[in-house]
């Protein structure tokens, strides 16, 4: 989907997805339990077509000798934004608006439909569509990317990808993966609180150290 009708479109909608359904959940969460796993089963599967996206865009917009560091760089900074969304959240549910908590979703959640905005006035899907692009620019992106592969839109195996036993054994890994990377993600407050004894606002934390 990302090849076929633009990685821009894709990303900045699983954004804005994400960030609608962030300011819905404190409503969510007072109607009743199911509407709020409702929501969130919603947002993951928006969520899900985030990293092919990704990927796409990546192809498109970075030198091969230097595509692993665009990649390592992105992902990094997915790690560097749950610390730092850790410790506002932290803040915001002690001294935030609508009786804390809530005011962590409003926010983030805003601030996700304002960038969503921004990125679909100022993000385009590779080099060659973008309409403020110099020709100078326009011809080293020409140079250093191989257009013909991306180009190319075959038709999708679905049977062959569905009946491959390597398939299914990434799948299996990556779900173990993320199933523990997301647990310890989400429980490590939980920790920090209970067993090492400090408050979600790091009040305490000199103690500790």
């Amino acid at each position: 989907m990302a090849d076929r009708f633009g990685g821009k479109w894709l990303f900045g909608g699983s954004i804005l997805l994400s960030s609608v359904i962030a300011i819905l959940t404190p409503a969510a969460a007072a109607v009743h339990i199911y509407v709020l796993i409702m929501l969130r089963v919603l947002s993951g599967l928006g969520e899900g077509v985030k990293i092919p996206a990704m990927h796409s865009l990546i192809a498109r917009w970075s030198a091969p000798k230097y595509r692993t560091s665009v990649v390592c760089i992105t992902f990094v900074g997915t790690n560097f934004g749950i610390i730092l969304g850790m410790l506002l959240t932290g803040v915001l549910c002690d001294y935030g608006f609508a009786g804390g908590w809530p005011s962590a979703f409003y926010i983030f959640g805003a601030v996700g439909c304002v960038w969503s905005l921004a990125w679909f006035l100022l993000c385009y899907n590779s080099p060659f569509t973008h309409p403020r692009m110099s020709t100078v620019e326009r011809n080293y992106w020409a140079t250093v990317i191989d257009t013909t592969d991306l180009a190319i839109h075959l038709p999708t195996p679905w049977l062959k990808i569905l009946t491959c036993v390597p398939v299914w054994a990434l799948a299996v890994a990556l779900f173990a993966n993320n199933w523990g990377y997301y647990t310890m993600a989400t429980c490590l407050p939980l920790y920090m609180h209970d067993i090492l004894g400090l408050d979600i606002t790091f009040r305490s934390w000199h103690h500790w150290l």
